[in-house]
């Protein structure tokens, strides 16, 4: 399945939740033994985590052991598109471990070709079955696009 940008709009619906916005269920992937969670359920969990990371109560984790698990193969619960602003890391503000997000991040959480094909990926292959779209206030890239001035490039 080639996943167009009209495809991922048919496939899911955008939903405000609390500043962050969230793209509801995917296709339904077949289940998998390992992963009886529902995409609601997956969301809840991601809320409790942000919640976990506004009051500043982040779980501790074992990543060395996390690490050594996720070398055999990687089932993350969750696509994350993102913003690039390195000051909104999506592991962090759900409050999750290596391995839980498949994280796809572009200025302005713009959905381009490369980002899509890297969102076909984690359906189609890593049966991914709830896309979070996570935005920011203030984003530069957001706010140039607005205003219809031209980005200003580095030299």
């Amino acid at each position: 399945m080639e996943l167009t940008r009209r495809r991922l709009v048919s496939l899911i619906g955008l939903v405000a939740v609390g500043g962050v916005s969230v793209v509801r269920r995917a296709e339904a992937a077949p289940a998998e033994a390992d992963k009886p969670v529902t995409p609601e359920q997956i969301w809840t969990e991601l809320l409790e985590g942000n919640r976990r990371f506004v009051a500043g109560t982040l779980r501790a984790r074992a990543l060395v052991p996390t690490r050594r698990e996720l070398v055999r193969s990687q089932h993350p619960k969750a696509i994350v598109l993102g913003c690039s602003d390195s000051r909104v890391s999506p592991t962090l503000v759900f409050d999750q471990s290596l391995g839980d997000l498949f994280v796809v991040r572009t200025a302005g959480n713009v959905a381009d070709r490369v980002a899509l094909g890297s969102i076909e990926y984690a359906l189609e292959h890593l049966h991914v079955r709830l896309l979070v779209v996570l935005g920011h206030e203030r984003c530069g890239a957001v706010m140039a696009a607005a205003s219809g001035e031209p980005v200003p490039t580095p030299n």
